[in-house]
């Protein structure tokens, strides 16, 4: 088995790249972490406590970048993936899969054995499949096609997700012909949590909806687990997941914890409306591979993404504004 102590991470800039960045240092691993050029000198900057331990490499396009540059690491996390109406359909569906597909190569060119992908689960379900009381698995397929997720008029964030599933298929069938590369890839829900170290935002809040969460130190520390699976045979594919959940349930949380956020909570009625039907994701296959069975709570969940958001609003001296 290799002994990985380099790791190289894109989209270390991002929400879920940063704090694996952070849990990779942590865990006393050297990394190298991808950004763009515009965002390479902050991303530099944040790490500077560790040293030599943290290096940028200035990636402006990850379908184009030749990624055997990375020689000299064991493995790689790829987290990169087009932001939510940044570009067009047709773009993100070119970076996702070529993107991905010139990681793989670049990763047999340098010898690089282990690579982690973030995926995410509408790669299993599509929207409306997760709107009914069913099980999902990690062998699930999302059945909605590519084309009628980027139709005209369709939501940015359909665009943005629709083509992980090409991307996923893209990878494995990689996986096929290159059975010397050993992949893992992780399909999470909806991500909260405070922003890692390396993370460049200059808003106070960005996200998405689902059907189920998980906290993104509880993600990050997936993906690291994930760099330690044996190499085998099978397909690692990988559903890490806290539980459902419900808005009405976070607002309720928040009125009770922190009543001076009240004036900036929607309003609820005495009863909540009757919850619809919604997936349940089994998060078996992480707690098989990665030893993950304990996830950090919704309540603590929503108190460490709320305090984030609050401390980021006051840094950018944002002045709060009521529901």
């Amino acid at each position: 088995m290799t002994i990985i102590r380099t790791v190289f991470v894109t989209g270390a800039t991002g929400f879920v790249g940063s704090n694996a960045v952070d849990q990779l240092l942590d865990a006393g691993y050297t990394v190298k972490g991808a950004a763009r050029s515009k965002t390479a000198p902050r991303l530099a900057d944040n790490h500077k406590a560790v040293g030599n331990r943290f290096q940028v490499v200035v990636v402006d396009d990850i379908s184009t970048y030749d990624f055997n540059r990375y020689l000299g690491v064991d493995a790689v996390i790829h987290v990169a993936s087009p932001g939510i109406g940044a570009v067009s359909a047709d773009a993100v569906l070119s970076g996702a899969i070529s993107g991905t597909v010139r990681i793989l190569e670049g990763a047999v060119k340098a010898g690089v054995q282990k690579v982690v992908i973030t995926s995410s689960i509408v790669v299993l379900a599509s929207v409306p499949q997760m709107s009914k009381n069913v099980v999902v698995t990690e062998h699930d397929t999302n059945s909605q096609m590519f084309e009628e997720a980027i139709r005209r008029g369709v939501d940015p964030i359909d665009v943005h997700t629709a083509p992980k599933g090409p991307a996923d298929k893209a990878a494995w069938e990689f996986s096929k012909a290159h059975p010397g590369i050993d992949i893992a890839t992780i399909y999470p829900p909806i991500i909260f949590g405070p922003a890692g170290k390396s993370q460049i935002i200059d808003v106070p809040a960005n996200g998405t909806n689902s059907a189920a969460f998980i906290h993104v130190k509880d993600l990050a520390r997936a993906h690291v687990a994930a760099l330690s699976i044996p190499k085998s045979s099978n397909p690692k594919r990988i559903v890490p997941n806290a539980g459902g959940f419900a808005w009405a349930d976070a607002v309720r949380y928040l009125r009770r914890a922190h009543p001076e956020l009240a004036d900036r909570l929607p309003l609820q009625g005495e009863k909540d409306p009757e919850e619809p039907p919604r997936a349940t994701f089994d998060n078996s296959s992480a707690a098989k591979l990665l030893g993950l069975m304990k996830y950090i709570s919704f309540e603590q969940t929503i108190e460490e993404t709320i305090d984030d958001i609050l401390k980021r609003e006051k840094a950018l001296g944002i002045k709060p504004t009521s529901a």
